[in-house]
């Protein structure tokens, strides 16, 4: 690796240790109200749209509107969960990987703001 890619990965590392010490715990559990809270709208509507027009496609399109929701929270935590931790048996090809995730996360305003609208919760559809 090349020592000017190591340091500026070090001092994020670094700096992250200590941002994600205070944080990282409560970030599962922020995932899970995020999604509670927009599980609750998302019934909210079909049933105000149920009750008000008589309308049943909200009801029955729920759960599909709902687990849309909740693999993509999925995949972004198993994205996020690769990208900052070495998992044992991982081979140089992932430790690549990984390393040109936290440079695109860190290096790029696309990269970041994915991170963003993903970490606070996607728009509910």
């Amino acid at each position: 690796m090349k020592p000017a890619v190591f340091a500026r990965l070090s001092i994020m590392m670094l700096l992250q240790y200590f941002t994600w010490s205070a944080w990282y715990v409560t970030m599962s559990t922020y995932m899970k109200v995020n999604l509670a809270a927009s599980d609750a709208q998302i019934l909210a509507r079909a049933i105000t749209a149920f009750y008000k027009s008589n309308r049943d496609d909200l009801l029955d399109q729920y759960s599909t509107t709902a687990l849309r929701r909740i693999w993509k929270a999925t995949r972004f935590s198993w994205w996020f969960t690769s990208m900052m931790h070495s998992f044992p048996g991982a081979d140089e090809f992932q430790h690549r990987l990984q390393i040109a995730e936290l440079d695109y996360v860190t290096g790029s305003k696309a990269g970041a703001t994915a991170l963003a609208e993903n970490y606070v919760g996607l728009a509910i559809e």
